[in-house]
């Protein structure tokens, strides 16, 4: 109660194997192609839509006005883009986004991850992305940034290895700005980069937008705004927020949007706390965390980062700043609806006519010509698997889909371990310390004894592994143990061959021998891991959860381009990296075949001093220990508990 007491009173204060690619822009003139947008930009704002699959765009395109999604496809579209990686969730996506680099550099393996040894110390941790115990969770009181003691809430980028995009143009251009702002944490964080200027992001405890001690670039006339659309009593009136109707909003559209939604189907979703639902097409908003369930949280994110552009006179610095913005209601929605029901279907359609009003409100401020949009996403989604069998049935035609279990998983896991290892039977409950996408970490302690070597260990995986193999476990694709995928993948004949090589590249590019699984388990196409609390979800390496928008307009960005080559959210760094002039990405990485005859002729990036790095002057650079990985965990939360409390959150 002493929390709650304390944060009431801080608040009342007031304070691979594609087709030939192709590149195909219209045959205009130099002046249409390179025209008034050929000057690098003087912000740059790259938005990743959470859990926003490519399919969307032409699915949903009836739904869109034309200053919305339809401005940002008249840019530059590449078609063909997909995560390299396996592990398609949020704390990867948004890091590989931000650093141009896949899971295995970044070290972002997951949401989440078992922090090895911590069971030798007598408490099993799990450490969070952006975990970090020495640092504090800030808001404003009194005009001055201070503390907001949530527990279990000290976030930062420290887990994060490798420059991203941001950290380079902070060295290059001492007057730049680097700002993340999502409404999930590790959105905002891992976007940014280490040496980002701040972070916000919105804490439904708190009900505000805050952000770290970490940053030295905290404004705290930000963090003093309370959107009146927000009364802080739940009734959200301030906006009309007290009410969501999905199916009002879409009208005729239904059929055409592909909406596959009926009495039967809405059987199958899910509620979430926060949101009731008072009928068969009405919701009503009951809670701060409930808002976040509906289209009026990307709203209210927009309203924040135009507060941003403003207060912070982005674009206005006479260098170039950087914008990170993570749209994240899109996630929560589906996860709990589905990527086939009206509530996304409305969601979408809201998020347009919001994009095109913050394009217009940017470009407004900034200057036409000035600014370069990039439109992506974190992953895609699955249908949830009864609505996809339906539909099939709908259609005369048969669905490989269905759910598999973590906890049979877990128990297979633990029997194979104990058998191979000959472990005491009255351990068995601790053989698997941590399960969470995508695999199983062990208790050593519980399976073999300490003096036993790297070879007796991977024995024990293997067993693991092939007890959970495809045509062990109904839906399982692969399994590995990190022995395997510390070794090249092998190049076979035949199709099986070609599969299982590009699952073993995307599991590669995901796994660090340190933080990932004993154990890595991936499922087949529409099939995903069965869930207390949500409809469906991502992660897996198969289209619909690697396929994601590719988009780049205005400054410096060719128009009119659509492209089949390959590409990924990767590349949006070294991408902007040219066009900013700074090297970003994974070494070696090339832009995109993007930008304007006249970017590209002077787009030599600037040369910089390992040893002298620029900064800007008077600006604290956070200590060298904050950039090394946390070894800590979660001080405040053992294993058993973070699987409990936080699983769900942790697994969108």
């Amino acid at each position: 109660m002493m929390i709650e007491a304390c944060l009431a009173a801080l608040l009342a204060s007031g304070a691979t194997g594609a087709p030939a690619a192709r590149h195909v822009h219209p045959a205009a003139t130099k002046e249409v192609r390179d025209g008034p947008n050929r000057a690098r930009p003087s912000l740059a704002v790259v938005i990743s839509i959470d859990q926003f699959p490519s399919r969307y765009l032409k699915q949903f395109a009836p739904l869109f006005g034309k200053d919305g999604f339809a401005a940002f496809q008249r840019g530059a579209v590449f078609e063909a883009s997909r995560y390299p990686y396996a592990t398609t969730v949020t704390g990867p996506g948004h890091a590989a986004i931000g650093t141009g680099l896949p899971p295995s550099r970044s070290g972002i393996v997951g949401n989440a991850w078992y922090e090895r040894g911590s069971e030798d110390r007598g408490k099993p941790s799990v450490v969070y992305c952006v975990d970090d115990p020495h640092t504090e969770l800030v808001t404003a009181i009194g005009g001055k940034v201070a503390p907001l003691p949530l527990p279990g809430r000290r976030f930062s980028p420290a887990n994060l290895s490798g420059d991203a995009l941001g950290d380079r143009v902070v060295e290059t251009y001492p007057r730049a700005r680097v700002i993340g702002v999502a409404l999930k944490d590790r959105a905002a964080i891992l976007m940014a980069g280490r040496r980002a200027h701040a972070a916000y992001w919105f804490s439904e405890e708190g009900q505000r937008f805050v952000s770290s001690r970490y940053y030295p670039g905290v404004n705290p006339t930000l963090l003093a705004h309370r959107t009146d659309c927000v009364s802080w009593g739940a009734s959200f009136a301030g906006c009309g927020w007290k009410a969501w109707s999905p199916r009002r909003g879409l009208g005729d559209q239904l059929d055409a949007a592909g909406v596959f939604d009926t009495p039967e189907t809405a059987a199958f979703e899910k509620v979430p706390d926060g949101l009731a639902r008072t009928g068969p097409d009405a919701y009503r908003i009951e809670s701060a965390k409930g808002l976040l369930f509906t289209p009026y949280g990307n709203t209210l994110l927009l309203d924040f980062a135009r507060r941003v552009v403003d207060l912070e006179k982005l674009g206005r610095r006479g260098a170039p700043d950087l914008l990170f913005l993570g749209l994240s209601s899109m996630d929560y929605i589906g996860h709990q609806f589905g990527p086939d029901s009206a509530e996304v279907a409305d969601t979408v359609r809201r998020l347009d006519s919001d994009l095109a009003a913050f394009v217009r409100h940017v470009t407004g401020a900034v200057g036409a010509g000035r600014v370069t949009f990039v439109l992506t996403a974190d992953h895609g989604v699955q249908a949830i698997p009864n609505v996809a069998r339906a539909r099939a049935e709908r259609e005369g035609k048969a669905a490989d889909v269905g759910e598999v279990p973590a906890s049979l998983v877990e128990a297979l896991a633990a029997d194979a371990a104990r058998a191979a290892a000959g472990a005491p039977a009255e351990n068995a409950p601790r053989r698997v310390a941590y399960f969470m996408e995508p695999g199983l970490w062990f208790d050593w302690s519980a399976i073999s004894e300490p003096s036993r070597g790297p070879v007796e260990a991977e024995r024990v995986r293997r067993a693991v592994r092939d007890a959970l193999a495809p045509g062990k476990v109904e839906g399982v694709s692969s399994t590995w143990t990190s022995g395997d995928l510390l070794a090249p993948c092998q190049r076979q004949a035949g199709d099986e061959a070609a599969e299982r090589l590009r699952l073993c590249e995307a599991v590669r590019q995901s796994f660090r021998a340190d933080r990932s699984p004993d154990v890595v388990v991936t499922l087949r196409p529409g099939w995903i891991w069965k869930s207390g609390e949500s409809a469906t979800t991502h992660g897996q390496p198969v289209a619909d959860d690697m396929e994601v928008p590719l988009v780049l307009w205005g400054a410096g960005i060719v128009r009119g381009l659509r492209s089949t080559a390959q590409a990924s959210p990767l590349d949006i760094a070294p991408t902007l990296g040219a066009l900013l002039g700074v090297e970003a990405g994974r070494p070696g990485a090339r832009p995109l075949p993007c930008l304007t005859e006249a970017v590209r002729a002077r787009s030599a990036p600037v040369r910089r001093s390992r040893r002298g790095r620029r900064r800007s002057p008077g600006r604290r650079a956070p200590p060298r220990g904050r950039l090394q990985p946390s070894r800590q965990g979660c001080d405040e939360r053992s294993a058993a508990t973070m699987a409990r409390v936080e699983g769900e959150r942790l697994s969108v």
